[in-house]
């Protein structure tokens, strides 16, 4: 009955490390997530603060005489800033991108679970389907033994009767 009870152990053991790959799991998608509203939210505050950067460089350009190379200066620093949003846009996309990762190895560790679950299960109710056969088989053996005693008891009994009607 041991090997019934070590096979328990494994089948308990593999659905623990399951839960427990399940909460790992679940709390990388938390920092996915949470790693995501950063990233959005950075590039929102990037977007106000370009649009805010870019109109004073503009109206202190409205403000004075300009060369040509002060406006060319300005348009490259507003360049900069769109490929800083670009950026920032970027890691967004890889920020959505690694949350989706995220789901996908907590869906696949909730499957991981439910399959041991199950396995576990299946095999509480073959080992108790186990131990109601050899429960079964127990009384059984005690039931022959049973007869076996009054049938010898019966045996007895006859052959006594037999013996005290030969002496008379």
């Amino acid at each position: 009955m041991s090997i019934f009870n070590d096979l328990l152990d494994i089948k308990a053991f593999r659905e623990r490390k399951a839960e427990t790959e399940v909460m790992r799991a679940r709390g990388e998608v938390q920092l996915r997530k949470q790693a995501h509203q950063a990233t959005v939210a950075a590039l929102d505050a990037w977007r106000v603060e370009a649009v805010e950067r870019e109109l004073a460089l503009y109206r202190e350009l409205c403000a004075r005489i300009v060369k040509l190379r002060d406006i060319e200066n300005v348009q490259q620093e507003v360049g900069g800033f769109r490929q800083t949003e670009q950026v920032r846009e970027r890691a967004v996309e890889e920020a959505v991108a690694a949350v989706e990762v995220a789901r996908d190895e907590l869906s696949q560790a909730a499957g991981r679970l439910l399959e041991a679950t199950r396995m576990k299960e299946k095999f509480v109710e073959l080992a108790g389907d186990y131990d109601d056969e050899l429960r079964r088989e127990a009384e059984r053996r005690e039931d022959l033994e049973m007869e076996e005693a009054a049938s010898t008891m019966h045996q007895r009994e006859e052959l006594e009767a037999w013996e005290a009607s030969q002496h008379d």
